[in-house]
């Protein structure tokens, strides 16, 4: 559906603009590099940043579980590509928590010579 949207935005501010500036095409096609500027924005800036907040990942990381997601299971995929890489995220900062705390982290009891 993010599609959906986009091209139907897009649309209708084209539409709008060609209907207002008929004869002008080059107002129109301001009217769509503003349009497609602050989509860009809003999809590479914007929401990686703040849904990472959220959930608490890097943006780079929303983006490459998006696009993974999206190459192995499609529209499914993109839709819980995010709840999927914050649950291996937590999983992640737990073990490494757990691995600092144990005592082959910190070198006691490790087994080796004296």
């Amino acid at each position: 559906m993010p599609y959906l949207g986009t091209l139907g935005g897009a649309s209708v501010a084209v539409g709008m603009a060609a209907f207002q500036f008929w004869p002008d095409w080059s107002r129109v096609a301001v009217v769509l590099g503003v349009f497609a500027v602050g989509q860009l924005l809003n999809d590479y800036v914007l929401t990686p940043n703040l849904v990472g907040d959220k959930v608490r990942l890097h943006p780079l990381w929303v983006l490459f579980a998006l696009l993974a997601g999206g190459v192995l299971l499609g529209f499914v995929g993109v839709v819980i590509a995010v709840p999927v890489s914050a649950v291996i995220g937590v999983l992640a900062r737990f073990a490494i928590a757990r691995y600092k705390e144990s005592a082959f982290y910190r070198g006691k009891d490790a087994g080796g010579v004296d």
